[in-house]
């Protein structure tokens, strides 16, 4: 179904009145789970848990002392063989992946006692078809200030609810769902495509716990040996340097990969197709949509650049710095920002006039070029005021990756605000003032500021530290494709053979 996600999160408890209370606690909280109240008079869980358990299980919150025992038969023993066979093994699937159990109770003492054996037992090869991995974390919680006062009458009428054989509602409640979602067909279709992330994501994550269970002995526990499998796929992924300093995007960067693989897996889905073919049919991809401008710039900023706060010591690749100083530039060994702008990166007013004087006179030609003379004229110091002089890192991914000791280069390049655009392109055409410069956009980080990037393939900058220069402003982030484009440019240009004619 378009709407399901994996379950992450399930409640357990014999009492109802506080089973609901802990449900409705986490769900206002942003944090969907699943309930199942124990029926002590049965020894089962209504509703029944799933044939094969809850394989995207996260963390299981229980009852310690689920059917009331008292006296010498509220041992530790008896309490961790109950939770085993009653809660623990119905709910958490064979293939499960990373969980933790949360034990509710006014002792922590007992409940200290109960967590080695649970770990220890429901893992043990006697166990058979009824083995489960054991968690990484049996901890405890004192629910007593989260549950409502005692009410009887309350509590009969939600167990009541909780007996009640809905098998045969089932399908009747996911089929009217459907029914309410298909109504739209790119609601559907947004819908599906969370739906398949999110069990993509849960599936990467077992994915990884599973081969984490290659390395878990009698002397490396499972949290260990999970640990281990995570720091191997963020070295991997971004360099032992990188992981060191940034483990978090470094892990980010080797799962990233493992993620889209799964979502390629099952994007032959038969919902999924429907919905996409019924969201987006064959005429409109016949050939590309024209948007409106503004929906056309903000979607390019979004495929484009990355905004996420960009706060690290080192250098990122694709990293876009503002240097729009003059005490910047010279620091950096460039010239004035003002020379950069007007006789490098954009044509100016004296090339307008330039061209305007070996036009035809009277030809459509040169009253274009007029037009563009004039606007430099009066806009030329506009230009100067409102442009931001940038630098771009676009070294090589194993650059990044090994961060050994080297020269860093970056190359220069101005954003240019887009209603001074003509700044930009020549006096008749749209070709750039020089071979070596290449122009993104229009783009719009900040609300109601659209620019260019211009880009000089031929003026760089450099530095012999992989450490970022505090004082200068991130900008953005240009995205891999921007800058594996910007890399092959630039190594094209600077190897262009030269070509000797003699006449």
């Amino acid at each position: 179904m378009e709407l399901s996600s994996p379950v992450r999160v399930v409640v357990v408890d014999d009492n109802p009145m506080h089973l609901v209370s802990i449900a409705n606690g986490l769900a206002r909280a942003g944090v969907p789970c699943v309930s199942h109240w124990y029926d002590i008079e049965s020894g089962r869980l209504a509703p029944p848990a799933p044939p094969e358990g809850y394989p995207y299980l996260r963390i299981l919150f229980t009852d310690l002392n689920i059917r009331e025992m008292v006296g010498a038969s509220a041992d530790a023993k008896s309490l961790a063989s109950v939770l085993i066979s009653e809660v623990l093994q119905p709910l958490i699937a064979p293939a499960s992946g990373p969980y933790s159990i949360c034990l509710w109770t006014s002792t922590g003492s007992m409940a200290n006692e109960v967590s080695p054996i649970i770990i220890e037992r429901i893992n043990h090869e006697s166990l058979g078809d009824q083995r489960r991995p054991a968690p990484l974390l049996v901890n405890a919680l004192d629910k007593r200030e989260l549950v409502p006062d005692k009410n009887e009458a309350a509590q009969e009428a939600i167990a009541a609810i909780f007996r009640q054989k809905d098998d045969e509602k089932q399908p009747k409640i996911e089929d009217l769902i459907s029914s309410a979602i298909s109504q739209d067909p790119q609601l559907r279709t947004a819908l599906a495509w969370e739906s398949r992330a999110s069990h993509a994501a849960a599936k990467t994550i077992n994915n990884v716990y599973r081969v984490s269970g290659f390395e878990h002995s009698t002397d490396v526990k499972e949290s260990a040996a999970f640990q281990k499998v995570l720091a191997k796929i963020a070295i991997e992924a971004a360099g032992c340097k990188n992981a060191k300093q940034d483990p978090a995007g470094a892990l980010d960067d080797g799962l990233a990969d493992l993620f889209q693989d799964e979502m390629r897996s099952n994007v032959h889905s038969t919902l999924y197709q429907e919905a996409v073919n019924a969201a987006v049919p064959n005429p409109p991809l016949s050939r590309a949509p024209v948007l409106t401008d503004d929906s056309r710039i903000a979607l390019n900023t979004t495929l484009h650049l990355e905004r996420q706060p960009l706060t690290g010591q080192n250098i990122e690749r694709g990293l876009v710095t503002d240097v729009n100083t003059d005490e910047a530039l010279n620091h950096l060994g460039l010239a004035n920002r003002g020379k950069l702008l007007q006789e490098e990166l954009t044509y100016n007013s004296g090339l307008f006039a330039a061209a305007a004087r070996v036009a035809t006179k009277g030809s459509p030609e040169l009253e274009v070029i007029q037009q563009r003379l004039e606007f430099a004229k009066e806009h030329k110091d506009e230009l100067l005021a409102r442009s931001k002089i940038v630098i771009i890192e676009v070294g090589a991914d194993c650059d990044h990756a090994q961060r050994k000791d080297r020269t860093v280069r970056f190359l220069l390049g101005a954003e240019i605000p887009a209603d001074l655009s003509t700044f930009i392109y020549g006096p008749t055409n749209r070709s750039l003032r020089s071979e070596s410069l290449r122009e993104f956009g229009p783009w719009e980080v900040e609300a109601g500021s659209r620019f260019h990037l211009l880009v000089s393939l031929n003026r760089f900058a450099v530095q012999q530290t992989w450490l970022r220069n505090a004082d200068l402003l991130i900008r953005y982030r240009l995205r891999k494709p921007l800058v594996d484009q910007l890399l092959y440019w630039y190594s094209m240009h600077s190897t262009r053979p030269g070509i000797i004619n003699i006449t």
